[in-house]
């Protein structure tokens, strides 16, 4: 072992004239040491006074396996790194800069685990030196502060600090800490020395609220006399002060307080909501907060002022639309899936004369009717997910590549005049059987150029990375708002659904990441930097040290959370064989009734689920899902490989979603959710490699994001299963 951790107290006799002591602090790529490594090296000699009579500061080489994580922190480059002597004599170095002196550093535990580690790869094994921890000091000794983190301590006392997240700099810092915190322990009853002349206590949290100051490594507290002078306290929902703001959260105040769109690159569980809420609460102007679901907006409605409307971007195009002549087509929505057989006799492909007579023979004889039918369908779908105003080619490019090249300028064209055709059916309000989806109604609100708010607002969006190409169109032509754009690219993972990180393509005059996640500890945001690497991010996440994570698989998880829908259903069984109550993240009723549906129309009857009205037999349902993905595609799946009855009675055995009763959820539905304890399921095992040889990189790195998102639901416990490494 480096170093035998004491307590302050024990040592502060030594601590207190000419004795020196040694402060120390290491630059690591990671928080374990199992799969991190030592890249600086920083010590300083000092005495009770405070005098700093001796320094030693390197860069180091760790060797073989060493891999270049956390610039983004310390901003030590690996071209640096790679031409720095090798550790193992610097380490030399570092003992006989010690000798026998006492050893400081903040949060000393992990500078215990990293140097023990790297004393015996180097053969080196010199007797544990004694050491104190400020952090652990301070937890006892400074009880006013609004969290003992080094560099808000070093403001608590005064303390000048130079660059924070180097080596040495922390070092020198830790030093000045330590004499501080030795006169504190003089004082009467150990109570912390009262803050200067001018200043405020920090104000402490409600019960059960976070404080976003209790950052990870890489983020700075702002001295207090900022808060006094420039920046308001943000309010709970009490009106009472809540939590102190990041630095990161400040730089976005600033941002916000000033000219320009803003753009926030906020990683999982950094406390997007409660910036934005900080922000609106330092305006009266009117907010327009655009969600991405229902449940979101209405929760950030509860969380918001009377100044801040949330809603969706489709319940804005509803009520719009609602209220003038297009009204009666929104009706339509109830309609259902229509069968290509159906829509191709209401767009007349069924009429070979008229193939023939517009596209020959040839074509006539290699696309039929239906065929036809489904490519004008498609052709408007992609049409509606466009910022387009008008039916292209390039929307029915997807589906003509199913046609032989040499049919396919002709089918093109056919194409391109049923879409048309199916498009002016389907948004005829007179027209009282043609069924809608939402994306159509959107799309018709989008092309009448609507504007929202009023000018001198301001426009909110959350889950910016999820946004189809026809809604960033429209964001952008809100040029009377100010705008703040808030998402994460790595959790881009509705692709498959219309969604297309718009985050690159969104201009803005300020870029500000948010990367500290309140979520969870240190250790599950290495896993999840793990997979960040692989996805070439450009902020990375630190853990919030004042929560303890571990990795661990759980027996009996809070959440249980799957690659697919099969995954979901194969692990319902398992619980049940073993007589656990499980709940489903999912609209049970809403499948129970599919599964009937579905049974009646095996059996030759008529099906009165939503989805499957319109379809006489089982088979067309088949047939309708064998091409593109919709939302009849999963269900079918699993209709087809486990028959109705058994699905009903496992799904029919689940228990509504409650606290102390397991959640089975696939990981595209626990976005937006977190548990206490999570498990990964078995079905994420080689998910990537699949992916790379099925559609090559971009395939893979939807697997990679999806991984990102399931390793981040947890607080305090993961079990990451085959995600724990990529």
């Amino acid at each position: 072992m480096f170093c035998e951790v004491l307590a302050l107290e024990e040592v502060a006799s030594e601590l207190r004239g000419k004795t020196e002591f040694v402060s120390l602090d290491i630059e690591t790529t990671g928080l374990s040491p199992k799969s991190a490594r030592i890249i600086e090296i920083g010590a300083v000699r000092f005495n009770g006074s405070g005098r700093i009579s001796q320094k030693l500061s390197k860069i180091v080489f760790p060797g073989s396996g060493y891999v270049h994580w956390g610039a983004h922190i310390h901003g030590i480059t690996e071209a640096e790194v790679r031409r720095a002597p090798p550790i193992a004599g610097v380490l030399s170095e570092l003992i006989a800069f010690i000798g026998n002196r006492v050893v400081v550093a903040h949060n000393l535990s992990f500078e215990n685990r990293f140097l023990t580690e790297e004393f015996m790869a180097a053969g080196l094994s010199p007797a544990p030196f004694r050491g104190i921890c400020t952090y652990r000091a301070a937890a006892r000794l400074v009880k006013d502060a609004p969290n003992h983190k080094l560099a808000t301590l070093a403001a608590y006392f005064g303390v000048k600090q130079e660059t924070a997240h180097r080596a040495l700099a922390d070092a020198e810092t830790c030093a000045q800490v330590a004499v501080k915190l030795v006169r504190s322990a003089e004082e009467p009853q150990g109570k912390s020395p009262q803050p200067g002349p001018g200043t405020k206590p920090a104000p402490q949290p409600s019960p059960g609220t976070k404080l976003a100051s209790q950052a990870g490594p890489g983020t700075k507290p702002v001295p207090k006399h900022r808060h006094k002078s420039k920046y308001p306290q943000p309010k709970g929902l009490d009106g009472g002060p809540s939590w102190s703001p990041s630095r990161e959260q400040l730089a976005i105040y600033d941002a916000f307080h000033s000219e320009g769109d803003i753009k926030v690159l906020a990683g999982a569980g950094t406390g997007k909501t409660s910036t934005l809420q900080y922000l609106a609460q330092s305006t009266t102007a009117p907010i327009t907060y655009l969600a991405y679901n229902q449940a979101i907006a209405r929760d950030a409605q509860g969380k918001f002022g009377q100044h801040v409307a949330a809603s969706t971007i489709h319940s804005l195009a509803f009520q719009t639309l609602k209220a003038q002549a297009q009204s009666p087509l929104l009706d339509r929505l109830n309609l259902g899936f229509e069968p290509p057989r159906l829509i191709a006799q209401r767009l007349g492909t069924t009429d070979r004369k008229l193939i023939q007579g517009l596209g020959g023979a040839d074509l006539s004889a290699a696309c039929g009717p239906q065929e036809l039918a489904r490519m004008a369908m498609e052709t408007v779908a992609y049409f509606c997910q466009s910022d387009s105003t008008q039916i292209l080619r390039k929307h029915a490019t997807k589906s003509l590549e199913r046609m032989p090249v040499s049919l396919r300028k002709d089918a093109g064209q056919l194409v391109l005049l049923f879409a048309q055709e199916y498009w002016d059916q389907a948004i005829d309000p007179r027209n009282r059987h043609v069924p809608i989806t939402h994306d159509h109604y959107l799309k018709l609100w989008l092309l009448s150029r609507p504007k929202i708010g009023s000018p001198g607002g301001m426009l909110f969006v959350d889950e910016a990375q999820d946004l189809s190409p026809a809604v960033t169109g429209f964001l952008k032509r809100q040029t009377h708002l100010k705008k703040v754009f808030v998402g994460d690219s790595n959790q881009a993972i509705y692709g498959f659904a219309g969604g297309a990180d718009a985050l690159p393509s969104i201009k803005t005059r300020h870029e500000l990441p948010l990367t500290t996640s309140w979520r969870f500890g240190p250790e599950i945001a290495e896993i999840a930097n793990k997979w960040l690497t692989t996805l070439g991010a450009k902020h990375f996440l630190q853990g919030n040290p004042g929560r303890i994570s571990t990795l661990k698989s759980a027996s009996h998880p809070a959440a249980l959370l799957t690659r697919t829908n099969e995954g979901a259903l194969y692990e319902l069984l398992e619980m049940q064989k073993r007589g656990n109550q499980v709940a489903l993240q999912m609209d049970t009723a809403h499948v129970l009734g599919f599964i009937k549906s579905a049974e009646h129309l095996k059996a030759g009857q008529s099906a009165t689920h939503q989805f499957l009205r319109n379809f006489s037999t089982w088979t067309e349902v088949r047939e309708f899902t064998l091409r593109g993905r919709s939302d009849l595609t999963t269900w079918v799946s699993l209709v087809e490989g486990h028959g109705t009855r058994f699905l009903a009675e496992a799904i029919a055995k689940t228990v509504p979603v409650s606290p102390g009763i397991p959640v089975i959820s696939t990981a595209h539905k626990a976005k937006g959710l977190d548990w206490e304890s999570v498990q990964i399921s078995q079905d994420f095992e080689g998910s990537v490699e699949m992916a790379m040889k099925r559609g090559g990189d971009k395939a893979a790195a939807d697997e990679r994001r999806l991984a990102y998102v399931a390793v981040t639901r947890a607080q305090s416990s993961l079990g990451a299963g085959s995600l724990e490494s990529p």
